[in-house]
């Protein structure tokens, strides 16, 4: 399976420091194992999103970026632009959304693209997070099923019930697709 991987930025980790979100990463990762984790799909925009490439990188996963436009990580602090150019290097495929930063929502173009390659999509929900939150709309109205790694929130803050749009915990949604699978 493809899995898209979206998530907080450095600035949003709330409760998670990066040193917590790793942890949580390989455990998604192992818990998928290699028999349903084949490929990551991501943006590789800041925060989780290089936490999982490097992961990935480390257990020889394929990775495939999908980036908003050739400028993506232009406004980004030094030291995230660095990580960033490191990870991008190692991408064994690159798309643009865009070729210039200059569309009309080139973001929801970019998020897209990266679902319309995923099967599965690994995400850390918060609260003030409204592009992981277009993420799980998206992928829900997709029927791409929705893994919400971040342990202190439940559910998408603006979850209706008749619209049904939840992140499944990782253990009911792993069971569920090992049981597709076998």
């Amino acid at each position: 399976m493809k899995v898209a991987v979206s998530g907080l930025r450095p600035a949003q980790f709330d409760d998670l420091a990066e040193n917590n979100i790793k942890p949580l990463i390989e455990e998604a990762f192992d818990t998928l194992g290699d028999r349903l984790l084949t490929d990551i799909v991501s943006g590789l925009i800041s925060g989780v999103e290089h936490l999982a490439a490097e992961q990935a990188y480390e257990r020889g996963l394929p990775v495939h970026v999908i980036l908003a436009c050739p400028t993506q990580a232009g406004p980004w602090p030094l030291p995230v632009q660095v990580r960033f150019l490191k990870l991008l290097q190692q991408a064994d495929s690159l798309r643009f959304a865009h070729e210039s930063r200059h569309k009309d929502y080139f973001m929801q173009d970019q998020l897209n693209l990266i679902l319309g390659e995923a099967d599965l999509a690994l995400t850390f929900l918060n609260r003030r997070d409204t592009g992981n939150c277009s993420l799980l709309g998206k992928a829900v109205y997709q029927g791409i099923p929705v893994i919400n790694c971040n342990p202190f929130t439940e559910r998408w803050e603006g979850y209706r019930e008749g619209h049904g749009w939840r992140a499944d915990k990782l253990s009911n949604l792993i069971k569920d697709l090992k049981d597709d699978q076998a």
